[in-house]
């Protein structure tokens, strides 16, 4: 069984990966996660998340493990 983080993780990846969702941006994406966020309780500093949002926005994030150890990094640190 997933934990909420993981089933977190897994939401965001697939939201985000290219083509999943083309019409959207990577705001909307970010307030939609941030809903979630809210929804399942899952708390993190403002900034921390900017970085984090950062440092997903790009090419690289398509490649699941990439995304997961950036995920990691900021989740579970």
């Amino acid at each position: 069984m997933e934990t909420k983080l993981e089933l977190f993780k897994n939401v965001m990846y697939y939201m985000f990966k290219e083509d999943a969702l083309p019409e959207l941006n990577f705001d909307d994406f970010s307030h939609m996660w941030l809903a979630l966020m809210e929804k399942w309780e899952i708390k993190m500093e403002e900034e921390k998340w900017e970085r984090f949002l950062d440092e997903i926005n790009c090419k690289k994030s398509d490649d699941y493990i990439w995304f997961s150890e950036t995920f990691n990094k900021y989740f579970y640190e």
